[in-house]
């Protein structure tokens, strides 16, 4: 069976496999040829790794293009590529391109290894503390989009934290905006229409596990609601689990506060610094909850 090829900037790309999300799917691509047609930019990154990995350009080997499922969601979709194409920050997935190919519309951004979750459910080679470490960078990488552009990602994930693998083990970055909530000042004023929709228009509702207790009586949230699903992620890597019985349901669970006890009970063997940091993240009173990214940042690095 012939698999699937796709034209992009004069590279044809064959679609090696292709995850299926919520609202869309994202096709994972190799090249098969060189470029049809090839200019002094081409040559230019060819020479200089440096370049060749820093301009956002999709002259690349390997590339993963995200798209819809249904054209009823293009107006979603258009919306995340708009907030994405506004930051670049280290530890941020980079949105290198958006093309149109065969009338159909394509986000593309690097192809990662994998995500937290293979990690957390099948690599027990990696010490839980060391996977602590690693996620700096894309905490980072949150904190300078809040701080900048007054970003709120929704739906923070095992899922939605790509790595790629190095010498020194994985290397994480946060990607899916498709959920996200923004201060209006990062659209641009040229393009006032579709903002305006798109602000207003912004129907997430995130992922059931990682959603905060005051996220289920508000669709508008602030940082605090990232960090506590932030911290439900950290529980996970250190228990390999959600912090979540089978008794009652998930929400009343996380809008009682049950879940914080039995999360404080399964922390009662790590270290102090660990306990404290995830049980600080994920509290259910808000106005109680470390709610400080710097202050996270320090407390990893710490540990």
């Amino acid at each position: 069976m012939n698999k699937q090829r796709l034209v992009i900037d004069y590279s044809i790309y064959e679609v090696d496999e292709i995850l299926e999300g919520g609202m869309g799917r994202v096709l994972l691509l190799t090249r098969l040829k060189r470029p049809l047609r090839e200019g002094t930019i081409d040559r230019i990154l060819e020479s200089s790794e440096f370049l060749s990995d820093h301009f956002l350009v999709s002259d690349r080997d390997k590339l993963a293009a995200k798209t819809v499922k249904e054209k009823p969601a293009m107006p979603s979709f258009q919306r995340e590529c708009e907030i994405w194409l506004t930051f670049s920050e280290p530890g941020i997935v980079p949105l290198l391109k958006v093309v149109k190919v065969n009338n159909e519309l394509f986000a593309l951004m690097p192809r990662y290894a994998g995500n937290l979750r293979e990690i957390i459910v099948g690599d027990t080679r990696s010490p839980r503390l060391d996977l602590l470490k690693m996620l700096a960078p894309p905490v980072r990488g949150l904190s300078a989009l809040h701080e900048r552009h007054g970003v709120v990602h929704q739906d923070i994930k095992p899922e939605n934290l790509l790595f790629t693998r190095g010498r020194d083990g994985p290397s994480f970055l946060v990607s899916d905006w498709g959920m996200a909530n923004v201060h209006a000042s990062i659209f641009s004023t040229q393009n006032r229409g579709l903002s305006e929709f798109a602000l207003e228009s912004m129907s997430g509702w995130g992922t059931l596990p990682y959603m905060s207790p005051e996220r289920f009586v508000s669709y508008r949230t602030n940082v605090s609601a990232d960090i506590f699903s932030l911290g439900i992620v950290f529980y996970e890597i250190i228990t390999g689990e959600k912090p979540y019985h089978r008794r009652s349901p998930i929400p009343e669970q996380i809008i009682s506060g049950e879940f914080h006890h039995t999360a404080a009970t399964a922390l009662e063997q790590c270290p102090l610094k660990v306990s404290d940091l995830v049980l600080g993240m994920i509290h259910p009173d808000q106005d109680r909850r470390l709610c400080d990214y710097k202050r996270i940042l320090k407390l990893i690095h710490s540990l």
